[in-house]
């Protein structure tokens, strides 16, 4: 989840952002390398606001306090309350029974009573199945699965949750949802237009180019045909 990306980052750090350690340990090197330039450019607006961001993980062997984890938690679940689930059930299809043995789970998004998502086996969480979590990433297969996910308590979101229902859809769109809908049709015709556009200009492209390359074959056939002319003439002279 969220905290074991945060642990992972802190060790590459520890280890001087070293390319070979990512390599050793079957890391991204380009997403490390990413990760640390979103760090960078958040520090830079932290430090122009008289903030500072404090060392997540203390001691030498990699284990963060747990005051310091939960503040994490807290703070990944504000940033991530409106994708709050709760457990319906452990184990496969709705199982009722929730002191079974973990097994994924099934979730119910707060924000959508009706979708079901299921926590993903490669998670940490697969064989935990907290109540709560909050997730940041989605996949869709056979099933709806989310895969970085964190076990969040109730309290800590119960107080953003209502946003969510509570919220003019208008006033963030600046328009009426009609507008909206028709704002995006026109934009998505508008973009089917300029991939067609696009698509033409490369087909055009590829023909002159094509058109290019067959006369430099024939003028090139017919300087050889020539030399070789010249050489017969040379040779019978």
């Amino acid at each position: 989840g969220h905290v074991t990306m945060l642990c992972v980052y802190d060790m590459w750090e520890q280890h001087r952002f070293n390319k070979r350690w990512c390599g050793e340990n079957y890391i991204h090197f380009r997403a490390m390398k990413h990760a640390k330039q979103v760090r960078q450019q958040l520090k830079e607006i932290l430090d122009r606001n008289g903030r500072h961001i404090d060392k997540f993980v203390r001691g030498q062997k990699y284990r963060p306090s747990g005051n310091v984890i939960e503040n994490c938690l807290k703070i990944i679940a504000s940033c991530y309350f409106m994708n709050t689930a709760r457990r319906q059930g452990v184990g496969g299809e709705g199982s009722k029974d929730v002191s079974a043995p973990a097994g994924g789970g099934i979730y119910r998004p707060v924000k959508d009573e009706i979708s079901m998502v299921r926590i993903h086996p490669s998670s940490a969480l697969f064989a935990v199945a907290p109540k709560w979590i909050v997730y940041s990433q989605s996949t869709f297969t056979s099933k709806a699965y989310v895969q970085i996910a964190s076990a969040i308590q109730y309290n800590w979101v119960k107080d953003l949750l209502p946003r969510l229902t509570d919220c003019d859809d208008e006033k963030l769109a600046g328009c009426s949802l009609e507008e909206l809908k028709q704002k995006t049709i026109e934009e998505r015709k508008q973009t089917m237009k300029t991939l067609a556009e696009q698509r033409q200009m490369m087909v055009k492209k590829s023909r002159v180019h094509k058109r290019r390359t067959t006369d430099n074959q024939l003028s090139d056939a017919k300087a050889r045909y020539l030399a070789r002319k010249r050489a017969r003439a040379a040779e019978e002279g």
